[in-house]
């Protein structure tokens, strides 16, 4: 061992690095800083500061574990990075993997975050986007899982995708359909071909300030107007947007 002292010698500190048991330790402060195995995995047990950490076989031998939170900061432009190569030369890839290992699993636990923050204009700190990973059911043999995606809108987050168990939800996160998709307004879609025809079609609501009120329509957004409605109570209406009767036509025939 080799020790380093510095302060007064009533109470002195110490630098040292140590050897026990194929053990290597480097303690600064009198405390353990790195400690070094045997197979070479090295445990910190401080923050990596800046600089570059370079090796031959991964940062501890073969693999590198840390035991608690992990912060990777610069001040320069598009830094700090992290890449994700293998050079093995197969068809497989490189893998990112988040483990939730609990010993009382239940359905609805969480298996992964990733979380991108940014500031407002004020210089308030706002979660802008979320995506989580949530073990809906977790009994064996037939587990379920959802992937969700959440965005800001108007100062408030929303859900705004979600894979769920083989559905897919946009605004809703318990998709009953393949497709299935919700907004408190009207849930529509806008088919657009670059201005040369523009559509919007959906389900609209009279809470949602749509002239069609609650029914399934057609508008086209070329002449601003509704060109077919179908009412909640089977109504059909071409060129009108509260028809009366089963199939109702407004306008020339031709």
């Amino acid at each position: 061992s080799l020790f380093l002292s510095s302060g007064n010698s009533g109470s002195p500190t110490y630098s040292s690095i140590e050897h026990s048991g194929n053990v290597l330790t480097l303690k600064n402060n009198n405390l353990a800083a790195i400690t070094i195995s045997s197979t070479r995995n090295a445990t910190f047990a401080g923050t990596i500061g800046s600089g570059a950490i370079t090796s031959t076989a991964g940062l501890s031998g073969t693999t590198g574990t840390f035991t608690g939170d992990v912060t990777l900061s610069s001040a320069t432009s598009t830094k700090p990075s992290l890449t994700i190569t293998n050079t093995n030369a197969d068809a497989s890839a490189p893998q990112l993997i988040f483990k939730k290992d609990s010993s009382s699993p239940a359905d609805n636990d969480e298996t992964g975050r990733i979380y991108m923050y940014g500031d407002d204009d004020a210089g308030n700190p706002f979660e802008s986007i979320l995506i989580r990973g949530i073990s809906t059911d977790v009994s064996n043999g037939s587990e379920d899982s959802r992937l969700e995606f959440f965005t800001y809108k108007a100062g408030a987050q929303a859900s705004t995708l979600a894979l769920d168990s083989g559905n897919v939800g946009i605004g809703t996160t318990s998709p009953a359909d393949p497709l299935h998709i919700y907004a408190a307004g009207g849930s529509t879609i806008n088919f657009d071909t670059n201005g040369a025809s523009n559509w919007r079609v959906g389900a609209t609501t009279t809470g949602g300030g749509y002239s069609t009120g609650n029914a399934f329509a057609w508008y086209c957004f070329d002449n601003t107007s509704y060109k077919m409605t179908l009412t909640t109570g089977g109504n059909l209406g071409i060129g009108t947007t509260s028809p009366s009767k089963l199939l109702e036509i407004k306008g020339d025939f031709g």
